[in-house]
């Protein structure tokens, strides 16, 4: 065999492979499955991606598992209710789920601010129900100079404290607290157990002899189809647990004070809880968020004239 023709043997044979080589990286790139034909580099790309993603799931999913503890509790109070001492009232119908907690929270906030803001008690009033509103109008007829004494000495132990203003974050606040709502089938019947017994010991609306009048249809809306809700603050701080009884309004949700509550005793109410609560600054929680919360829960006391006889303790 002659070189030249060895030469051309040779020749042939590398442009087999070539071909054969090229073959295959075109299939390569057709190839459906994951990840073939796809480089190192790429591959590593890839997963960094997903790393990411792992770390920074979407916000929807973020917002809507921040959300979850507060809707597990709802559902719990809801249905069955496994609190022994909150009789929710009969005629009406339960949700299984608590769809109305940041709206709650809102006016918990709303009705706690204004109380401990010097200047803003009508703010105060407004989160009540019509009827209560219509009631307490003579609330900031008096002279509340003490009262806001009281309000000035928080404030200034809170600044010094945590080194911030009092202003309520509202859904890390009330996390703890559990919730039921519903809607009224049965006025006659539900009025008779509304509002809803504030602490197991305290005082309580009184129920008996209640009737649908026509006042409680236009200003206490109390009526078939209005939807309703109790909050309760869980027994902590060495204080009670306190139930904060709701009436949808045209203008949100709004707090339902017992009618017995007047003007003057609500005065009273909170110059005897913020009194209370200002004297022990020196053992408010560490977390500002816990502490916004124990405010709260006096404030929720002193619209109910619930007594706190526990000795407070540190969280």
């Amino acid at each position: 065999m002659t070189s030249h023709r060895i030469t051309l043997i040779l020749a042939g044979v590398l442009i087999g492979a070539g071909v054969g080589l090229a073959s295959h990286a075109s299939a390569g790139t057709d190839d459906p499955k994951p990840g073939a034909g796809t480089s190192q580099h790429e591959k590593g790309m890839k997963q960094q991606e997903r790393t990411q993603q792992q770390k920074d799931p979407p916000q929807q999913e973020a917002r809507g598992d921040a959300e979850a503890p507060a809707v597990l509790l709802g559902v719990v109070v809801a249905v069955p209710l496994p609190i022994a001492d909150v009789a929710l009232p009969r005629g009406a119908d339960y949700d299984a789920e608590i769809d109305e907690a940041d709206a709650l929270r809102s006016t918990l906030a709303a009705a706690t601010e204004a109380v401990l803001s010097k200047g803003d008690h009508d703010d105060l009033v407004g989160m009540l129900v019509d009827r209560d509103r219509n009631r307490l109008t003579d609330f900031d007829d008096r002279a509340l100079t003490t009262l806001e004494g009281r309000i000035d000495q928080i404030n200034e132990a809170w600044r010094e404290k945590y080194g911030q203003e009092f202003d309520i974050a509202e859904n890390a606040v009330y996390r703890p607290l559990a919730y039921a709502e519903g809607e009224i089938t049965d006025a006659q019947a539900f009025i008779k157990g509304w509002p809803v017994k504030a602490a197991a010991s305290g005082s309580a609306s009184k129920s008996r002899g209640k009737t649908v009048t026509d006042r409680a249809r236009t200003q206490g809306n109390i009526e078939n189809g209005r939807e309703f809700a109790v909050a309760r603050f869980p027994a902590e701080f060495g204080l009670p647990a306190v139930n904060v009884s709701f009436i949808d309004e045209a203008f949100g949700w709004k707090i339902d004070l017992p009618n017995e509550i007047g003007g003057e005793q609500l005065r009273s109410n909170l110059l005897t809880q913020l009194t209370a609560f200002g004297e022990r600054s020196s053992q408010w929680p560490a977390g500002v968020l816990d502490a916004q919360r124990m405010a709260s829960h006096y404030v929720a006391m002193a619209l109910y004239g619930v007594d706190a006889r526990q000795k407070i303790s540190a969280r």
